[in-house]
């Protein structure tokens, strides 16, 4: 998994921790499947990924390893 340097401008709060909310979307269809994830703080910075698996899945397979990789991509980030 790649990360984007995707550093923020200006000061950041830091008197208390920043909430993190994660969405994430698996989808599959003939021509393969994959997985997005959107990590956003409580004041609305976003960090967006997608990508494709590598192997046969299912719909619900999708969205399992949508939330998987986008639990592992809130790891890589420490948030």
């Amino acid at each position: 998994m790649a990360i984007v340097d995707n550093t923020r401008k200006g000061n950041l709060r830091m008197d208390r921790p920043i909430s993190w909310t994660l969405h994430v979307d698996g989808a599959s269809n003939l021509n393969g499947a994959g997985a997005g994830m959107i990590l956003q703080s409580e004041d609305g910075f976003m960090f967006k990924h997608a990508i494709k698996l590598g192997f046969k899945a299912s719909n619900n397979e999708a969205e399992y390893e949508a939330l998987i990789a986008g639990l592992e991509f809130a790891v890589d980030l420490s948030v």
